[in-house]
């Protein structure tokens, strides 16, 4: 049976919205800190992060949201190494089981093997066995510090650095997909849609995000020397077509070059919140921005309306509660380190459904059961139980769209 779903476009009808500091501050300051989040119990798990001093942290803290007073206490569960996320978003909460993908880890030597991908249980409170990592290419060149993010079935990584003996080779970046029933990698090894100036080191720092069946790709920087020159600073945004492996660029760019920050979905209005940024490829310039930009995914816009932060910051961890965005630690645009925590109350973003448009797909019956599209997906036919995108399940059968 043929059947149409509508996806419904949506406008915001507010002004800025002015973050504030919240009450409490983390256990210490911290820059590259990550967060889990059980979907069950609501809890905040901080992970991580380096501190003032340069140590790079274990520390492993747990915050009780439903319940009012309470803040990050430690559960004596720590890391099982030192590690910080390079201020990109480096977990993927997934059926209870938080995967921290390749941080960087506090022992450099680690790097000529790889970085693990570590998994908690939020239930259990405990780390479980890691994940081993996977050469990227023939060299046995080695991803740290990619973008993460994820659907039900699969982690999906964009690029980052090359962790090895062996540098990855020239003119390349790497998107990755982890199927987790299965335990198998995909990658895709892609030309850069922008011009290196050089020899291409990699796309690292950017902000991802996988929202209705698209993987969305913002900012970012590339490299262009082995030695680890730094090119710029970029204001793209790209959209991924995972079937035939090209980045696509949206007709929108970001208002202001920028990096090192966190995408926060909010699957209530369909929005991307842009969370933290540096502007220029020169770390010590502390160039950073206190705009947080919005994202509308279903018009693919960036929005005029955005969020102000308290200052300027990079490096931070991020999180929505609710109806509030949470930005925890980071730093600054002198340099320091913060412990603060600022939450930004996003539920005057108010929408209005407006013309809708149609996808059509085949429909099996009428339990309309949403994922996501299958890596190697023929157009109305079947497809495995572990595709990356279907629109309706029956008897396990998976239809992929028809357009």
């Amino acid at each position: 049976m043929l059947s149409q779903i509508l996806f419904s476009a949506i406008a915001v009808v507010s002004a800025n919205i002015q973050c504030t500091q919240h009450s409490s501050t983390l256990p210490t300051a911290v820059m590259g800190p990550m967060i889990a989040h059980s979907n069950a119990s609501q809890n905040l798990y901080l992970i991580g992060g380096i501190d003032s001093v340069d140590n790079w942290l274990d520390d492993f803290y747990e915050w009780d949201t439903t319940a009012l007073g309470t803040w990050f206490t430690d559960i004596s569960t720590p890391a099982p190494d030192g590690m910080w996320s390079n201020g990109v978003q480096a977990v993927a909460n997934i059926d209870e089981v938080a995967y921290v993908v390749f941080p960087e880890r506090n022992n450099l030597s680690k790097w000529e093997t790889g970085t693990p991908i570590y998994r908690f249980n939020t239930t259990a409170k405990a780390w479980l066995s890691s994940i081993a990592p996977i050469p990227i290419n023939a060299t046995g060149a080695y991803l740290t510090r990619p973008c993460v993010t994820h659907n039900e079935s699969h982690l999906i990584l964009v690029d980052g650095y090359t962790q090895g003996s062996v540098a990855r080779q020239a003119d390349n970046i790497y998107i990755l997909f982890y199927a987790i029933s299965r335990g198998e990698w995909t990658i895709h090894e892609l030309t850069p849609p922008f011009a290196a100036g050089g020899v291409y080191r990699g796309w690292s720092n950017t902000y991802c995000s996988y929202a209705k069946g698209a993987l969305y790709i913002f900012g970012g920087e590339y490299y262009t020397a082995a030695g680890g020159g730094k090119g710029q600073v970029l204001d793209t945004i790209y959209k991924y077509d995972v079937v035939n492996q090209q980045l696509i660029p949206l007709a929108a760019s970001l208002p202001t070059p920028q990096a090192y920050g966190i995408a926060v979905y909010d699957g209530r209005r369909d929005y991307i919140y842009l969370v933290g940024a540096q502007t220029t490829p020169v770390i010590a310039d502390y160039a950073y921005s206190d705009i947080i930009h919005i994202f509308d995914v279903n018009t693919e816009q960036i929005l005029n309306e955005t969020l102000t932060a308290v200052f300027p910051f990079a490096f931070s961890a991020s999180h929505i509660l609710d109806e509030e965005l949470w930005i925890f630690g980071g730093r600054t645009t002198n340099g320091s380190l913060t412990d603060v925590v600022q939450k930004c109350d996003i539920s005057s973003l108010t929408v209005t459904t407006t013309t809708a448009n149609t996808r059509t797909f085949f429909n099996g019956n009428t339990s309309n059961k949403f994922r996501y599209l299958s890596l190697n997906c023929t157009e109305n036919t079947a497809c495995d139980i572990d595709c990356m995108e279907y629109f309706s399940c029956y008897n396990a059968t998976i239809y992929c769209p028809s357009n």
